[in-house]
C-alpha cells in the first residue's frame, strides 16, 4: 500500500482513492483530528482573562471564531499547536496569560526553542487535553454505534447496498483513528498522574524538591520540550 499510494491516512485513502484498508492492522500513518470551541474553553474565566486569552490566539494567526482542529499526532508534537493552545487557556489571570503569550507560540511560529512555564501550568494544560481527547472518543463511540446501527438496518433490506458500504467504510475508519486517541491520552494521564505525586510531595514537606527536581529533568529537554511535544 505504501508503495502505491504514498504516505496517507486512512481518511485520505478513503478521500482520494476510495478505500480503507482492511482488516485490523495498523497504519503508520494514522492522523485523526480533534476540535477545541475557544469561546466554550473560555467561558468559566473572568472576562479579563477571556479576553487576554483570545487576543494571544488571534496574535499567533489562529482562529477564534470557529473551533479550532487539531491533527493527532502531529499537532501534539514539537512545533504543533496543541500543547500551546491548552497551556494558554490553562492559565487562570489575565497577568499569567501576559506573561505567557509572548514566547508560548514561538516554537510554532518561528521554530524557537521550547519554553518552560512550569510544571503547575504543564500539568493543568495536560488535564485540559485529556479532556479534549476523552470527549473526542466518546464523540467517536457513539458516531461508531450510529453506523453500526445503519449496518444492522442494511441488513433487514431498508438501506441500499452503496449506503451501507459508506457507513461500513466510516465505521472502519473510527475504529483504525481510536488508537491514536487513546495513545495521546495515556500520555497524557500518565505525565499528570507522576506530575501530580510529585507536586503533593512537593506541597507537602520541603524534601521532595530533589523528586521534582528529577521528575522534570526526566520530562523536560530544553530542545524538545515536556515530554518532546513543545
Amino acid at each position: 500500500v505504501l508503495h502505491l499510494y504514498n504516505t496517507n491516512s486512512s481518511a485520505m485513502l478513503w478521500m482520494t482513492y476510495g478505500f480503507i484498508e482492511d482488516g485490523d492492522g495498523e497504519n503508520p500513518f494514522e492522523v485523526v483530528g480533534i476540535s477545541v470551541n475557544l469561546h466554550e474553553a473560555v467561558a468559566s474565566d473572568d472576562v479579563d482573562v477571556q479576553r487576554a486569552k483570545l487576543a494571544a490566539v488571534r496574535a499567533a494567526d489562529l482562529l477564534v471564531q470557529q473551533p479550532l482542529v487539531f491533527e493527532l499526532p502531529s499537532d501534539g508534537e514539537l512545533g504543533g499547536t496543541l500543547l500551546p493552545v491548552a497551556r494558554l487557556l490553562a492559565c487562570r489571570t489575565a497577568q499569567e496569560v501576559g506573561e505567557l503569550a509572548p514566547t508560548i507560540f514561538s516554537v510554532v511560529v518561528d521554530g524557537g526553542a521550547p519554553k518552560n512555564a512550569g510544571l503547575e501550568l504543564e500539568v493543568r494544560a495536560r488535564r485540559l487535553v485529556a479532556e479534549w481527547l476523552r470527549r473526542a472518543l466518546h464523540d467517536s463511540d457513539t458516531a461508531m454505534s450510529k453506523h453500526q446501527d445503519k449496518l444492522v438496518t442494511g441488513i433487514d433490506g431498508k438501506c441500499s447496498k452503496q449506503h451501507q458500504h459508506l457507513h461500513e467504510l466510516a465505521e472502519r475508519l473510527l475504529r483504525r483513528e481510536r488508537p491514536v486517541l487513546e495513545l495521546e491520552l495515556r500520555a497524557c494521564d500518565e505525565f499528570v498522574a507522576e506530575a501530580a505525586k510529585v507536586l503533593q510531595a512537593s506541597s507537602r514537606d520541603g524534601g521532595a524538591d530533589s523528586r521534582r527536581a528529577a521528575f522534570e529533568a526526566e520530562q523536560w529537554d530544553d530542545e524538545t520540550g515536556w515530554l518532546g511535544a513543545g
